[in-house]
């Protein structure tokens, strides 16, 4: 009786369209990885007072550990702690109450945003456990670029991440413009809506803005890693200058 209760707890929530479950879903991971980033940066402190002891301590088998440690502390709660909880969760769940609607404009849409989110900590696990990346949280060329920086698998792994990332905010900022347009064009006059409605829309169109950037700069870095290309390689370029 409790295993079927639990399942069918569990089929209500993952594959719910309602904005306070796909909210709160939102949070939960959120919260989850914000731990975990909070423990990458307690360890790097651990590091740093105790330098060299702390590694032989936790025992880890992978070389450049500290350098992994900020690689994926930074990436962590800048893209799937800061941005999901913000838009992704409070949005999700306070949006549709200040607009007095039922629901956002498009609930499938949000269901499959929080999917996106949820394959994005999939491959972004696969790539800390198949190797790890050391170039920074930036991954600032030529860092990024270079295999002793990382492995390829695993650089693979972080792009497509990455990308499902990215995608998951663009179809949230997509679902409440559109929600925030749907509410608006009830009425024939200007409506006020609250100051929050319009924190989430402005972030919603800077997000539009820049994720597609964000996502054609590492898609170029994974071209320069793995086709040999020369979008990020000073020195191809400047061979390339010399020749002309």
């Amino acid at each position: 009786m409790f295993f079927t209760y639990s399942f069918d707890f569990l089929k209500s929530l993952f594959f719910t369209t309602n904005h306070y479950k796909v909210g709160f879903l939102y949070f939960v991971f959120s919260v989850v990885l914000g731990y975990f980033g909070f423990f990458l940066s307690v360890a790097m402190r651990f590091q740093l007072t105790w330098p060299g002891e702390f590694l032989y301590v936790v025992d880890f088998s992978f070389e450049n550990v500290y350098n992994a440690w900020i690689t994926y502390h930074g990436l962590i709660m800048l893209f799937w702690f800061v941005m999901p909880i913000a838009m992704g969760a409070f949005g999700n769940y306070l949006v549709p109450l200040f607009l007095n609607v039922p629901d956002m404009a498009f609930p499938r849409l949000n269901t499959f945003s929080f999917y996106s989110f949820l394959g994005s900590i999939v491959f972004l696990s696969l790539s800390y456990f198949l190797g790890g990346i050391y170039s920074g949280w930036t991954l600032y060329p030529p860092l990024s670029i270079l295999s002793s920086s990382s492995s390829s698998s695993s650089f693979e792994c972080l792009i497509l991440s990455v990308h499902l990332v990215g995608g998951s905010s663009v179809f949230g900022s997509v679902n409440f413009i559109a929600t925030y347009n749907q509410e608006r064009n009830k009425f024939d006059d200007d409506v006020k809506f609250d100051l929050y409605v319009w924190s989430v829309l402005i972030t919603s169109l800077l997000l539009i803005s820049a994720i597609p950037i964000l996502g054609a700069a590492v898609t170029l870095l994974l071209l320069d890693r793995n086709f040999s290309t020369f979008f990020f390689s000073p020195c191809e370029w400047e061979f390339f200058w010399r020749l002309s």
